[in-house]
C-alpha cells in the first residue's frame, strides 16, 4: 500500500526557517534564561552585569533616547554591558531601527561584532528587521557583512528571505560579501528567498552571480524551494538558469513539488520548459500520480497533455488509477479513463482499482470502474 503521509513539501519548507524578532537573540529558546540563571554565572564573566545595572542604558536604546544614553555613558555606564541573552545596547538599537542612538553607540566605542548567545550581531539584527538606515551605518563603520549566528545564517540570507531588498542591494555591494554562505540546513539566501517569493531580491542576488545549483541539506535548490511554495514569477526568474528536470537526492524533480502542492501556474509553467512529466522519484512515483492522490483535474489535464504515462506503477504496484480509486477522486477517474488506463492491472497486493473503490466504500467509483471494464471487454 501506498504510503499515506507521503510528501515533497517537507523536504523543502522543514529546514528553511526565518528569524522571528521574538527569538532573534536567543541562542536556545527551549532553555529558557531566567533571573536566577543571569545572577549564577561566574563573576570572571566580565562581559556581563546584572540585569538591574544594565537596564537604564538598555532601555534608553530601546526607547530611542540618545540624550538618557549619552549621560549614562558619561556616568560610566559601560557602553558594551550585556542583557541577559547576551545583547548590548548597540544590537538593540539596530535591531529597532534607532540610528541616532547607534551612531552615538558607536562614536563611544561600542563593539561593532559584539555578538549575542545566538550569534547575533547589530548588522544580522538590522538586516532580518529591514533597518537600512542602520544597516548603512554600520556597514560604513566597517561591521563584519559575513557574520554568522549560531544556526550559521548571515546578514544576507536574512535580508533575501524577509525580502528586504534595499539592504541586499547594500549587502552584495560590499566588498567581500559570500553571496553563496550557507547556513546550518545548508540553505543559501538564493534558497530563502526564492521559498518566501521575494522577487525582487531573486533578481539582485541573480545579478550578484548567485549559485543556483546549491541544494540545501534536504536536497531542494532555489528552483524546488519556489515551485513547491507555488512562486511563478521566481520560478520564470530561475528557470532561465535552472533545469526544469532537476533532482534531488531522493529523486525529486520541481513538478513534483509543484504538483503535491496544486500549483497550477507552476506546473504548466515547469511543463513548458520542458520538465518530464514521466520522471519518477526513487519510489517510482510519477507527478501524474500525485495529481491522481491530491485530486486536482486541472493539473492531471496539463500533464496528460504533455504524455504523462497513465499506467505507471511505483514501486509498490500502484499507478495513478489505483490512487485515485484509493482517495475517491471521480474527476481525475474519468480523466484517467478516457486516456485508456488499464483498469484490470493489479498491484502489489493483488488489487485492481476497482477492488480498491470498493474495498474503501466508493460506491461510484466502483460503479465508474465496471461500467467501463465491461464496455471494454464488450469492444474487444
Amino acid at each position: 500500500m501506498y504510503h499515506t503521509s507521503f510528501t515533497y513539501r517537507a523536504r523543502v519548507v522543514a529546514p528553511f526557517s526565518l528569524v522571528v524578532a521574538a527569538s532573534l537573540f536567543v541562542a536556545a529558546p527551549s532553555q529558557g534564561r531566567n533571573m536566577a540563571q543571569t545572577a549564577s554565572r561566574p563573576a570572571s564573566d566580565s562581559r556581563r552585569v546584572g540585569v538591574a545595572a544594565l537596564s537604564p542604558l538598555l532601555a534608553a536604546a530601546e526607547r530611542n533616547q540618545p540624550d538618557k544614553v549619552r549621560l549614562l555613558l558619561a556616568s560610566g555606564v559601560p557602553v558594551d554591558a550585556r542583557d541577559e541573552d547576551g545583547a548590548t545596547a548597540l544590537t538593540r538599537a539596530a535591531e529597532l531601527g534607532h540610528t541616532q542612538v547607534v551612531k552615538l553607540l558607536l562614536d563611544n566605542n561600542s563593539d561593532i561584532n559584539a555578538r549575542t548567545d545566538a550569534g547575533v550581531t547589530a548588522l544580522f539584527a538590522a538586516s532580518a528587521m529591514g533597518r537600512i538606515e542602520v544597516v548603512e551605518t554600520l556597514l560604513a563603520r566597517k561591521a563584519d557583512v559575513n557574520v554568522k549566528d549560531v544556526k550559521g545564517r548571515a546578514p544576507l540570507r536574512l535580508a533575501a528571505g524577509h525580502g528586504h531588498a534595499d539592504i541586499v542591494r547594500r549587502l552584495l555591494e560590499t566588498p567581500g560579501i559570500e553571496i553563496d554562505a550557507r547556513a546550518a540546513d545548508g540553505a543559501t539566501a538564493l534558497i530563502l528567498a526564492a521559498q518566501s517569493g521575494e522577487t525582487a531580491c531573486v533578481k539582485l542576488l541573480l545579478a550578484g552571480r548567485a549559485d543556483v545549483h546549491i541544494a540545501g541539506n534536504r536536497g531542494a535548490t532555489a528552483l524546488m524551494a519556489a515551485s513547491a511554495k507555488g512562486h511563478a514569477a521566481v520560478v520564470a526568474l530561475l528557470l532561465g538558469r535552472s533545469s526544469a528536470n532537476e533532482r534531488d537526492s531522493g529523486g525529486v524533480t520541481p513538478l513534483m513539488m509543484a504538483v503535491e502542492g496544486g500549483h497550477r501556474t507552476v506546473v504548466r509553467l515547469l511543463l513548458a520548459n520542458r520538465a518530464n512529466p514521466n520522471a519518477s522519484d526513487e519510489k517510482g512515483w510519477t507527478p501524474l500520480m500525485l495529481a491522481a492522490m491530491d485530486g486536482d483535474p486541472e493539473i492531471a489535464r496539463s500533464l496528460l497533455e504533455k504524455h504523462a504515462g497513465v499506467d505507471a506503477a511505483n514501486e509498490d504496484g500502484w499507478t495513478a488509477l489505483m490512487l485515485m480509486a484509493q482517495e475517491g477522486r471521480t474527476a481525475i477517474a474519468k480523466l484517467l479513463l478516457d486516456h485508456n488506463a488499464n483498469t484490470s492491472r493489479t498491484n502489489s497486493a493483488g488489487e485492481t482499482a476497482l477492488q480498491i473503490a470498493a474495498r474503501n466504500d466508493r460506491a461510484d467509483i466502483a460503479a465508474l470502474l465496471e461500467t467501463v471494464a465491461v464496455n471494454r471487454r464488450r469492444s474487444d
